[in-house]
């Protein structure tokens, strides 16, 4: 189900769902367990931003901001609603700019989600190629281990065997 065909605002991103569904529905406790909520979901995001790689700064930045207004907006809306003004509030989040950013956020995220996932396969394959190139080493060390060891062994079989012979005459 497309998130944007669920809540009739084009491609919203499920962190903004509960938020919606307060400002449709005028749910204060909903608004409250949102205010408590959104906290933790600016925490994993700023985590995120922690360890994203130099190539995915960009996108991070721009969700970042993108969540940053959204949020700033939210609030608005939720006040509003606190209000019981829900036509205004409902302005808010169905507009054109709230659509706009939380495009931008859905969008970002799911290039920093194909940008990492591509990461990740390119790190696969160097650890793939890798661990492959270590088992063909230990795979030749061991031929030549065995090759040694045959011409080492005939050598010393017939130096045993004349030894032993030289010593019965």
């Amino acid at each position: 189900c497309d998130d944007g065909a669920w809540f009739g605002v084009g491609g919203k991103f499920p962190d903004h769902v509960a938020h919606l569904l307060v400002v449709e529905n005028g749910d204060a406790v909903a608004a409250a367990r949102y205010r408590r909520i959104q906290p933790q979901l600016r925490l994993i995001l700023a985590r995120l931003h922690e360890r994203v790689s130099e190539e995915n700064v960009r996108s991070a930045r721009t969700i970042d901001a993108a969540d940053r207004e959204l949020i700033r907006m939210e609030y608005a809306a939720l006040a509003l609603v606190g209000r019981g003004r829900f036509m205004e509030a409902r302005a808010i989040v169905r507009g054109a700019r709230y659509e706009h950013l939380a495009n931008v956020y859905l969008e970002e995220t799911r290039r920093l989600a194909a940008q990492s996932a591509e990461r990740l396969r390119d790190l696969e394959w160097r650890r793939d190629s890798y661990l492959q190139g270590m088992v063909l080493l230990c795979g030749a060390a061991l031929a030549l281990f065995v090759v040694w060891w045959v011409l080492l062994l005939i050598p010393t079989r017939r130096w045993g065997n004349s030894l032993q012979t030289a010593r019965r005459d």
